[in-house]
């Protein structure tokens, strides 16, 4: 009853390369095709797709809408949200993940419109664990969906457990455990591998999932996303993706691919160089060190904290510090989990401290 109406969401977002895409307002044009195994067929729908999407950290938007390629290509539209409000403090992040995703579609060889929308509040704990980042979520799915005359609900709780590590400055390693857990005995597990790389210009991003509890019979998952900066602002980008089920939208097992262009728009951020302060309005100072020149979470101290070390926070691939100050010249130094003070080669305006070790200097104009 309720596998048609699920076609229109899995057409347009997984085509969206949203671990590829620098974090701004970007404006999304591309074509793809997805393909479901609807016994005895295979059904295709084809679309050109216009979206516009923001991404900054753990906070998201997405507005876009399928163009059907032939009179028996289904139209659709998506639009979805979410944010995470959380506190942190050093290495803990604790808080919760809430989002919304609303779908509605037109499938012109059946004659029937159909929509949905999927809801979820996730409570989260994150922990930097040396390079590594732990994550834990527990909470509420819920999906409800109408398809013509029939409507339908399906709500899970959903535990997930997380691992993310840099090995390298141009490698990240993801895995995850997801269980969905709903009414009358239903039961669904599923392990997921990723990795995103830099090749040359390219930033590729391949992933690998399996269904180890729940649906019998079923394929293996994949996907792989490529994307190529074209100028300061627009990116070339390309996916294929196999799927084989989903417990919430009981959807049939289905292949798509897109090819496409993403435009950043609006104003741009000012340029951050790779190791060292970035300075904001109103005396906003963040230190910064990449991850590669300390495998643990290191601490920082100089003449805004009385030379008592503070800890830095994990963001992405590199360790922060967050402070505002009044202008002037500043001293720090970084001090590791075993207690040395050393300043890495990567920070600029290094200089010897007169004792045989380094300090670094920040300038608040």
């Amino acid at each position: 009853m309720g596998r048609p109406s699920l076609l229109v969401l899995f057409v347009a977002l997984p085509l969206i390369p949203g671990g590829v895409a620098a974090q701004a307002w970007s404006v999304d044009a591309y074509a793809g095709q997805a393909s479901y195994a609807i016994a005895p067929s295979t059904v295709d729908s084809r679309n050109g797709v216009l979206g516009l999407r923001f991404n900054q950290d753990r906070r998201f938007f997405q507005i876009s809408g399928g163009v059907p390629l032939s009179d028996t290509d289904v139209a659709w539209g998506v639009l979805g949200l979410g944010d995470r409000l959380a506190f942190r403090r050093g290495g803990l992040e604790a808080g919760v993940d809430a989002s919304l995703a609303a779908h509605g579609q037109r499938d012109p060889v059946a004659d029937v419109t159909g929509q949905g929308l999927l809801a979820e509040v996730l409570p989260v704990v994150s922990r930097n664990v040396g390079p590594a980042v732990l994550e834990v979520r527990s909470g509420l799915r819920w999906y409800g969906a109408r398809l013509g005359e029939a409507d339908w609900t399906r709500a899970f709780w959903t535990s997930e457990l997380r691992g993310t590590v840099d090995p390298a400055s141009n490698l990240r390693l993801e895995t995850g455990l997801r269980h969905h857990r709903g009414g009358e005995g239903e039961a669904y597990t599923r392990a997921v591998l990723s990795a995103t790389t830099i090749l040359g210009p390219a930033i590729v991003q391949g992933s690998l999932g399996h269904w180890v509890e729940g649906p019998h019979g079923v394929d293996p998952e994949w996907g792989v996303v490529a994307g190529v900066p074209l100028g300061g602002r627009g990116q070339l980008f390309a996916s294929v993706r196999h799927e084989s089920f989903d417990p919430h939208y009981l959807m049939p097992p289905r292949t798509s691919w897109g090819v496409g262009v993403s435009l950043r728009v609006g104003r741009l951020p000012a340029p951050v160089p790779a190791a060292g302060p970035e300075l904001r309005p109103q005396g906003g100072v963040i230190l910064r060190m990449p991850l590669r020149d300390s495998h643990s979470p290191p601490l920082v101290a100089g003449d805004f904290t009385g030379w008592e070390p503070r800890p830095m926070e994990r963001h992405g691939t590199e360790w922060r510090f967050r402070i505002r100050l009044p202008p002037g010249a500043y001293r720090y130094a970084f001090v590791s989990a075993q207690g040395e003070w050393f300043v890495p080669e990567s920070v600029p305006n290094r200089m010897d401290d007169g004792m045989g070790g380094w300090v670094a200097v920040v300038v608040v104009p």
